[in-house]
This record gives structure tokens, sequence and C-alpha cells, in this order.
């Protein structure tokens, strides 16, 4: 055992996250045939079997790979269920659900309504599709929630995740190096102009992601690990930590999600605004800060200048009085919630009877057009008792509340993202809530 800022790590387990990390790498860059899938779940299983947290861990990286080269159609199910069955086996307990049960009922409820819309939504296809991802969610929920066992597990998923997050931003450009990358088309109109007879040209940029890809869901969830390597390294500004917060800050920058990128900004100045254990803040933050955004806008405006071009469309998006597109699909959303406010238009119609076929960029609005007010207040619920327990731990720790923060400011630029993302952050919040609460009380009895 090593230990280090008082996280333990064993070597077999960080070596054996890495080595399934490395290898579902290797499978989208070179075509392994027969042994991508064998290779995939076999060390799947090693991982499920060395420890929950290692098991905790696979499942998380799932998200931050290209699952395509492993050729399994099914892979996160697949994942799921490996993990799932070694570790309920293995590691009974109570506390999975003390832990967890207000998020496992509030979210059951809401699954219960999205089913509802089946006997009346036209595209059903639409809606199985939409639906088998909610339903995974809770899956999910209840199985990782055999995973965490102490305060310590914490600690190592939270530091793992964000080491996840950095070898994704190296992944994504490799995929940008072998020309694998998906590019952003933008049109460009000097003039401020929208009428299309006065398109002066078009852009096109490629994003630091492999292709399949959503990049502004893969931008969201790439601000968890900014938002845990950015707080390991306000506590010890070591190289590793400043490496690991660059590496993930430009892996946010390369999805080219201009929300992502803002809300990537706002984590750092909330570690301004919000300083742990009600201190003041010291002059190390801010030097530490000031050091951190000095090397990244050196990096920016000297590496990568056309990154500096799509930014500065930010403005452009913000007073067009199309929001970048977005506002008229937000009428859409309010729109589909006034034609049926109690049960909305079902589950996973939005695009279908979109007048341009997408879906609403805002997971609230969505969820309030296709769903109803009842779904509406529940969704607002779950993600009100995040808050609320993640600032009681402010003092403790400040990275689920600024994490969560993050999530939530940019849900409302993404429709449905996999909310097991979510989720997953939400269930190693409940751990630390229950557990710090718990001893809380032993120091007040005593």
């Amino acid at each position: 055992m090593i230990s280090s800022s008082n996280i333990v790590y064993n070597k077999k387990e960080v070596i054996l996250i890495v080595s399934l990390y490395c290898f579902v790498a290797l499978t989208s860059i070179f075509n392994l045939g027969i042994i991508a899938p064998v290779g995939f779940i076999f060390l799947l299983t090693i991982c499920a079997f060395t420890s929950p947290r290692t098991g905790f861990l696979a499942l998380i990286a799932m998200f931050y790979l290209p699952m395509g080269g492993v050729r399994i159609p099914t892979v996160f199910i697949i994942s799921t269920i490996i993990v799932g069955v070694v570790n309920i086996l293995k590691n009974r307990g109570e506390n999975w659900y003390v832990a967890n049960k207000s998020i496992i009922i509030l979210y059951s409820i809401f699954l219960l309504l999205r089913l509802v819309s089946i006997t009346f939504v036209g595209n059903q296809a639409a809606f199985e599709s939409y639906f088998m991802v909610s339903a995974s969610v809770l899956i999910h929920i209840i199985v990782i929630s055999f995973l965490v066992k102490s305060k310590e597990d914490i600690m190592y998923i939270l530091r793992m995740w964000g080491v996840i997050g950095a070898f994704t931003a190296i992944l994504g450009y490799l995929h940008f190096l072998m020309g694998e990358s998906v590019y952003l088309r933008q049109i460009y109109i000097p003039s401020g102009n929208y009428d299309k007879s006065m398109i002066d040209g078009i852009l096109d940029y490629a994003r630091w992601i492999w292709a399949g890809v959503e990049p502004n869901f893969h931008g969201l969830i790439l601000l968890i690990p900014f938002a845990i390597n950015f707080s390991f390294l306000i506590k010890k500004a070591n190289a590793l930590n400043i490496a690991l917060a660059i590496m993930t800050f430009f892996g946010i920058i390369g999805t080219f999600s201009r929300s992502s990128f803002i809300v990537s900004l706002f984590i750092v100045s909330l570690y301004v605004i919000l300083p742990q254990n009600k201190r003041k803040i010291k002059f190390q933050r801010f030097f530490l800060i000031a050091v951190f955004l000095s090397i990244v806008t050196l990096l920016i405006t000297t590496y990568f200048p056309v990154f500096i071009d799509r930014i500065y469309t930010i403005q452009e998006a913000a007073t067009s009085g199309q929001g970048s597109g977005r506002l008229p699909l937000f009428q859409e959303a309010i729109n589909n919630f006034m034609s049926n406010p109690f049960f909305g238009i079902g589950t996973g119609q939005t695009a279908s009877l979109s007048r341009v076929h997408l879906e609403s960029h805002n997971l609230f609005l969505q969820t309030l057009g296709e769903n109803g007010i009842f779904s509406f207040l529940i969704l607002l619920s779950i993600f009100w008792g995040y808050l609320r327990k993640s600032y009681v731990l402010r003092s403790d720790t400040l990275v689920f509340f600024v994490a969560g923060i993050a999530i939530i400011i940019n849900a409302n630029t993404v429709s449905y993202f996999d909310m097991r993302m979510f989720f997953s952050l939400y269930v190693l919040l409940n751990f630390y809530y229950l557990w710090h609460d718990n001893s809380r009380n032993i120091k007040s009895y005593e």
C-alpha cells in the first residue's frame, strides 16, 4: 500500500484500471479483431473481482472511452451485469440503501411517469430508446451503491476519476491527430446578419474527440474530473496535479463546447468565491489560480489559435437573438408543455415533433415538455437534494458542490444526457454525507 494525502493506493487496483482504459483506447486505434471483446471482458471481470471500488471505476471509465472498437453491441449492459453480479453477491449490506434511498425512490417515480406516456406517444421507437436509457440509470444507481465501502474509497474513486478525465483528453487528441475526430461546421457571418444570402463562408473545426461521441455531452462529463483535478491542485500544487488539471481543461476546450468552456472557468472562480473551512482566502490560492490561468492562456494563444476563433463566437451566439439556435428549441419545449401540462408530449418525442427535428438542448425544459409538471418537479427535487447535501459538506470538501453546480448549469444547454454520470457523483456524495453525519453525531454524543 502507498499512502498519499489520506488516500491509500493499491498498486494492483491502479494497474488494472489503467490497463483496462489503455486496452479499450487501443481498440479504438487498431483493429484487434476477436481480441478486443475477449480482452475487454477478461480485464473487466478481473477489475470487478479485485475490489468494489475498482469495479466502480471500470463502469465510470466506460463513459470516457470510444467503445465501438470493443465490438460488443451492449457493452454498457454487459459491464453493469458483470460488476453488479460479482459485487452484489460478495458485498451484502444495508448501507447501500440507507445512503441512497431518497434518489432511488424519487428516480423510480420519475421513471414511472416517463413510462406512462407510452399510452399516447406517436414515435414508439423513440420512446423505447429514451426509456431504456432512463431505466439503465436506475440499474446503475443500485449497482454502484454496492461498490462504496468507506470514506477512503470515495476519495480514491474521485482521484482516479480525475486521472481518467485527463487520459481522455490525451485520447481525444490522438484521434484528432489521426484525422478521426468529429468536425464542427460553423457558418461564418461577419455582418451578424443571419439572412442566408449574406453568408460569407464556412469554418471547419476538428474536435479533440473520437467519432461517435456527442461533443456537448462529452464536454459536460469532463467537467467532473476537471473539478476533481482542480480541487486536488488547490490542496497540493505539485507537478502531477498541475498536469492533470491542465490536461482535463484542454480536453474540455477540445470538445468546442462553448458552454462547457464557460462553466470550466466558473469552476475555477468558485474555488475563490467559496473557500473551504470558512477561512479567508490565502495568497497561495490566488497565486495557484493565477498561475493556472496564465499557463492555460499562454498555451491557447500560442499553440491553439483556432480555439480563440471559436471562443469569440460566444458573444455572437449570446447576442444574436437565437442563443446559438437554442432559444427557439426552448420555446418549442414550453409549447409542448402547454399542450399537455400534466404528462407532456411523451418520452423521446421532442425531436420527432420539432420543426427542425432537434431536441430541446435543455435537460429541464425537455423533461417539462415531454413528461409534464410532475416529472419536472421530481427532477428539480433530485438536483436540489444534491445541492443541499453538497452545500452542507462545503467546509469539509468543496468538490461535490462545485462539480454539481457545473453539471446543473451545463444541463441547461444539453438535453437528455446520460445521467449515470451525475448519479455516480450523487452516490459518492450520499455515502460521504451519511458517514460525515454519523461521525458528527458520535462526536456530539461524546
